[in-house]
């Protein structure tokens, strides 16, 4: 769905259309998360489920406030 929102967004022949697509993605990625932790969860078992819940959170923390930071350096060096 993010490709799909992406391309609707790139051919967009107005702003109605592209904040549909927008919308659709933002649908998409809230999906996404709330899946993420439940699998994360169901992999982790019973006996370890604070920890994968843990590790999934602490990873999109992670990505968001490094991520970009560390793309900015990577460019530079392109």
């Amino acid at each position: 769905a993010a490709a799909a929102s992406n391309l609707i967004v790139a051919i967009a022949p107005n702003l109605i259309i592209v904040l549909l697509a927008r919308f659709l993605l933002g649908a998409a990625i809230s999906a996404f998360w709330a899946m993420s932790i439940t699998v994360a969860a169901r992999l982790a078992g019973p006996e370890n489920l604070g920890r994968g819940v843990m590790f999934t959170s602490a990873g999109v923390s992670l990505a968001t406030v490094a991520g970009v930071p560390l793309g900015v350096m990577l460019s530079e060096l392109v």
